[in-house]
Protein backbone atom coordinates (compact mmCIF):
# COMPACT_ATOMS: atom_id res chain seq x y z
CA UNK A 1 0.00 0.00 0.00
CA UNK A 2 2.72 2.28 0.61
CA UNK A 3 5.10 1.90 -2.26
CA UNK A 4 6.94 4.81 -4.06
CA UNK A 5 8.09 4.77 -7.54
CA UNK A 6 10.84 6.64 -8.50
CA UNK A 7 11.29 7.47 -12.41
CA UNK A 8 13.49 9.82 -14.36
CA UNK A 9 11.32 12.76 -13.57
CA UNK A 10 9.68 12.93 -10.60
CA UNK A 11 8.47 10.25 -7.88
CA UNK A 12 5.42 8.92 -7.82
CA UNK A 13 3.52 7.47 -4.27
CA UNK A 14 -0.03 6.39 -3.60
CA UNK A 15 -1.31 9.70 -2.94
CA UNK A 16 -4.39 8.70 -0.74
CA UNK A 17 -2.29 6.57 1.61
CA UNK A 18 0.23 10.03 1.80
CA UNK A 19 -2.53 12.29 2.28
CA UNK A 20 -3.88 10.01 4.56
CA UNK A 21 -0.56 9.84 6.70
CA UNK A 22 -0.36 14.14 7.00
CA UNK A 23 -3.79 13.98 8.11
CA UNK A 24 -3.36 11.05 11.00
CA UNK A 25 -0.07 12.84 12.04
CA UNK A 26 -2.17 16.11 12.86
CA UNK A 27 -5.14 14.28 14.17
CA UNK A 28 -2.42 12.34 16.13
CA UNK A 29 -0.99 15.77 17.38
CA UNK A 30 -4.37 17.41 19.15
CA UNK A 31 -5.27 19.04 15.70
CA UNK A 32 -8.72 19.50 13.97
CA UNK A 33 -8.57 18.07 10.30
CA UNK A 34 -10.62 18.22 7.72
CA UNK A 35 -9.89 15.26 4.92
CA UNK A 36 -12.14 15.72 2.22
CA UNK A 37 -12.79 12.62 -0.01
CA UNK A 38 -13.67 12.06 -3.70
CA UNK A 39 -12.25 8.52 -4.99
CA UNK A 40 -12.42 6.91 -1.84
CA UNK A 41 -15.44 5.92 0.81
CA UNK A 42 -15.32 6.99 4.49
CA UNK A 43 -14.85 3.24 5.40
CA UNK A 44 -12.07 2.94 2.97
CA UNK A 45 -10.15 5.79 4.67
CA UNK A 46 -11.41 5.10 8.37
CA UNK A 47 -9.51 1.73 7.55
CA UNK A 48 -6.40 3.32 6.36
CA UNK A 49 -6.49 6.22 9.62
CA UNK A 50 -6.86 2.72 11.19
CA UNK A 51 -3.69 0.98 10.15
CA UNK A 52 -1.97 4.05 10.85
CA UNK A 53 -3.19 4.10 14.61
CA UNK A 54 -2.45 0.40 14.57
CA UNK A 55 0.49 -0.10 12.27
CA UNK A 56 -0.90 -2.69 11.57
CA UNK A 57 -0.92 -3.37 7.61
CA UNK A 58 -4.41 -3.09 5.78
CA UNK A 59 -4.06 -6.61 4.84
CA UNK A 60 -4.43 -7.56 8.41
CA UNK A 61 -6.56 -5.45 9.92
CA UNK A 62 -9.88 -7.92 9.67
CA UNK A 63 -7.58 -10.53 12.10
CA UNK A 64 -6.78 -8.14 14.45
CA UNK A 65 -10.37 -6.77 15.15
CA UNK A 66 -10.49 -6.56 19.01
CA UNK A 67 -7.17 -5.25 18.87
CA UNK A 68 -8.13 -2.69 16.46
CA UNK A 69 -11.19 -1.57 18.65
CA UNK A 70 -9.00 -1.85 22.06
CA UNK A 71 -6.65 1.03 20.37
CA UNK A 72 -8.44 3.03 17.97
CA UNK A 73 -10.85 3.68 20.99
CA UNK A 74 -7.92 4.52 23.09
CA UNK A 75 -6.37 6.94 20.60
CA UNK A 76 -9.47 8.21 19.87
CA UNK A 77 -10.13 8.84 23.64
CA UNK A 78 -6.69 10.27 23.90
CA UNK A 79 -6.81 13.33 20.76
CA UNK A 80 -10.54 14.23 22.05
CA UNK A 81 -9.00 14.99 25.55
CA UNK A 82 -5.86 17.33 23.68
CA UNK A 83 -9.24 18.24 21.53
CA UNK A 84 -8.19 17.23 18.26
CA UNK A 85 -11.01 16.09 15.74
CA UNK A 86 -10.48 13.87 11.86
CA UNK A 87 -13.55 14.90 9.98
CA UNK A 88 -13.69 12.60 6.96
CA UNK A 89 -16.05 13.99 4.06
CA UNK A 90 -16.87 12.76 0.93
CA UNK A 91 -18.06 14.52 -1.98
CA UNK A 92 -19.16 13.42 -5.01
CA UNK A 93 -16.57 13.88 -8.14
CA UNK A 94 -19.76 15.03 -10.53
CA UNK A 95 -19.87 19.16 -9.90
CA UNK A 96 -18.49 20.01 -6.81
CA UNK A 97 -16.40 23.10 -7.25
CA UNK A 98 -13.99 24.65 -4.52
CA UNK A 99 -17.15 27.26 -3.75
CA UNK A 100 -18.99 24.05 -2.70
CA UNK A 101 -16.17 23.03 -0.47
CA UNK A 102 -15.62 26.35 1.30
CA UNK A 103 -19.65 27.05 1.93
CA UNK A 104 -19.56 23.24 3.20
CA UNK A 105 -16.31 23.90 5.32
CA UNK A 106 -17.67 27.66 6.33
CA UNK A 107 -21.45 26.08 7.72
CA UNK A 108 -19.83 22.83 9.55
CA UNK A 109 -17.57 25.03 11.81
CA UNK A 110 -20.78 27.79 12.52
CA UNK A 111 -22.85 24.64 13.46
CA UNK A 112 -20.11 22.80 15.28
CA UNK A 113 -18.06 25.62 16.87
CA UNK A 114 -14.96 23.86 15.57
CA UNK A 115 -12.00 25.73 13.39
CA UNK A 116 -9.99 23.38 11.32
CA UNK A 117 -6.34 23.56 12.05
CA UNK A 118 -5.51 21.31 8.51
CA UNK A 119 -7.36 20.70 5.22
CA UNK A 120 -6.66 17.49 3.11
CA UNK A 121 -7.88 17.08 -0.17
CA UNK A 122 -7.62 13.95 -2.17
CA UNK A 123 -7.18 14.61 -5.22
CA UNK A 124 -7.69 18.11 -6.33
CA UNK A 125 -8.55 17.07 -10.02
CA UNK A 126 -11.64 15.49 -8.59
CA UNK A 127 -12.89 19.26 -7.97
CA UNK A 128 -14.48 20.85 -10.97
CA UNK A 129 -13.46 24.67 -12.09
CA UNK A 130 -15.94 26.87 -10.90
CA UNK A 131 -15.58 28.79 -14.30
CA UNK A 132 -15.63 27.86 -17.24
CA UNK A 133 -12.87 27.36 -19.31
CA UNK A 134 -12.27 24.95 -22.16
CA UNK A 135 -8.65 23.98 -22.04
CA UNK A 136 -8.11 21.27 -19.15
CA UNK A 137 -4.98 22.61 -18.09
CA UNK A 138 -6.49 26.20 -17.16
CA UNK A 139 -9.51 24.29 -15.54
CA UNK A 140 -6.43 22.57 -13.78
CA UNK A 141 -4.90 25.98 -12.88
CA UNK A 142 -8.61 27.47 -11.93
CA UNK A 143 -9.03 24.69 -9.13
CA UNK A 144 -5.54 25.16 -7.80
CA UNK A 145 -5.58 28.86 -7.32
CA UNK A 146 -9.36 28.67 -6.02
CA UNK A 147 -7.59 26.02 -3.21
CA UNK A 148 -4.79 28.37 -2.67
CA UNK A 149 -7.57 31.33 -1.80
CA UNK A 150 -9.51 29.26 0.16
CA UNK A 151 -6.78 28.41 2.48
CA UNK A 152 -5.61 31.56 2.55
CA UNK A 153 -9.25 33.18 3.20
CA UNK A 154 -10.23 30.51 6.01
CA UNK A 155 -6.47 30.81 6.65
CA UNK A 156 -5.96 26.98 7.17
CA UNK A 157 -2.93 25.07 6.16
CA UNK A 158 -4.30 22.74 3.30
CA UNK A 159 -2.91 19.56 1.30
CA UNK A 160 -3.45 18.15 -1.89
CA UNK A 161 -2.27 16.20 -4.67
CA UNK A 162 -2.68 15.86 -8.42
CA UNK A 163 -2.76 13.59 -11.45
CA UNK A 164 -1.30 15.42 -14.31
CA UNK A 165 0.08 15.08 -17.34
CA UNK A 166 3.19 16.41 -18.15
CA UNK A 167 1.61 19.74 -19.90
CA UNK A 168 -0.12 20.55 -17.01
Amino acid sequence: DDHLYVTDDFIVTHNTTSLTKIANTAYDAGKNVLQIVFEDTKDQVKRKHYAIFTKTPLSELDNNIDYLRTEVRRIREENRRQGGRLIIKPFSQDGTTMVDIKNWIIRYQKKYGIIFDLIVLDYLDCVESHKKVSDRNENELVVIKAFEALASELNIPAWSAIQTNRSG
